[in-house]
């Protein structure tokens, strides 16, 4: 692992329309002691999205991708999808599927154990 400077336990990756989702999940993580990045709390106006998502990516620890039909065909999801993937074979940080109503795991997210959320 780097030296990177670690603010958030989890970075929650989603697609806007599993937003009230990702926030319950937010809430319930601060419940147990976890800091949370959630774009909507964490871009600040002006800031350029990109240069936030990296900067959140980066100052976490762990990575929770929430993996619905709609993220699935996200061009949002697919983009910090990637970075998560390419940061976690890096061993930068962790990278948590987590799996609302019928969406099916993606092929790079096999290999690893997910939580599944069917009424998500």
């Amino acid at each position: 692992m780097t030296n990177k400077e670690e603010k958030y336990d989890v970075f929650l990756n989603h697609n806007s329309v599993d937003k009230p989702w990702a926030c319950r999940l937010k809430t319930t993580l601060q419940a147990h002691g976890l800091k949370v990045w959630l774009d909507n709390d964490e871009i600040r106006p002006g800031e350029l999205v990109v240069a936030a998502l990296e900067r959140g990516l980066r100052e976490s620890r762990a990575v929770a991708l929430v993996v619905s039909p709609e993220a699935l065909h996200s061009g949002w999801v697919q983009e910090e999808y990637s970075r998560a993937i390419a940061l976690s074979v890096q061993g930068e940080l962790n990278l948590i599927p987590l799996l609302l109503r019928d969406a099916e795991l993606p092929g790079f997210l096999a290999n690893r154990s997910w939580g599944r959320f069917p009424n998500g």
